[in-house]
């Protein structure tokens, strides 16, 4: 429900026709819990550090700002570079023990 605010306001019911009027549309958003109706966003450390490796970005930093940031630092690198992120990535990597 953290973006409940965000979804109410920017939602285009015109793309959303089974969503109906406004009204209805926010009585279904607040049943959440119940319908799972709205758009989440659902990252971990791992997706999130796997993401930027795949752009091929070097990371420099990763850091988590419970309960919802993961804040990636990263550079492009040159094309005859490749980028080495393996102490961020992988389940020996320090970001993907998954217990915190």
């Amino acid at each position: 429900m953290t973006h409940l605010e965000e979804i109410l306001k920017l939602h285009d019911l015109s793309q959303d026709s089974a969503a109906g009027d406004f009204q209805s549309f926010r009585e279904r958003s607040m049943k959440n819990m119940e319908n799972r109706c709205l758009h989440h966003h659902v990252f971990d450390s791992c997706l999130a550090v796997e993401m930027v490796n795949h752009m091929k970005l070097q990371i420099l930093a990763v850091e988590i700002f419970r309960p919802f940031h993961i804040i990636i630092t990263a550079k492009k690198i040159a094309r005859d570079q490749r980028a080495d992120n393996e102490k961020f990535r992988g389940k020996n990597g320090a970001l993907c023990k998954r217990n915190w």
